[in-house]
């Protein structure tokens, strides 16, 4: 009787390891997924951010009379044309 109840408590002993052990790898599975997750969503933050600071830094557009935006640049700002540079201002 004693022995049944040894191999029981053995048994039961296994399964609890057996399942401690599936737990902590489900665990590092979703641990691998929040932190992909997160990566993915810093990506697409940092790509927003960088898409709103290229529009606060690009030239002001002016609409001429055939509704046409055109960017005029500073005189300082030269734009390559075949190799000369060209202070024409609008591009």
């Amino acid at each position: 009787m004693a022995t049944i109840g040894l191999v029981i408590a053995v048994l039961a002993f296994l399964v609890s390891l057996l399942f401690n052990l599936f737990q902590l790898r489900w665990r590092k599975d979703e641990q691998a997924a929040r932190a992909d997750d997160k990566a993915e969503q810093k990506r697409k933050d940092d790509e927003r951010g960088t898409g709103q600071r290229l529009k606060e830094q690009a030239a002001p557009l002016f609409f001429t009379s055939t509704e046409r935006p055109a960017r005029y640049w500073s005189p300082e700002v030269s734009i390559r044309h075949k190799g000369r540079s060209c202070m024409c201002g609008v591009l």
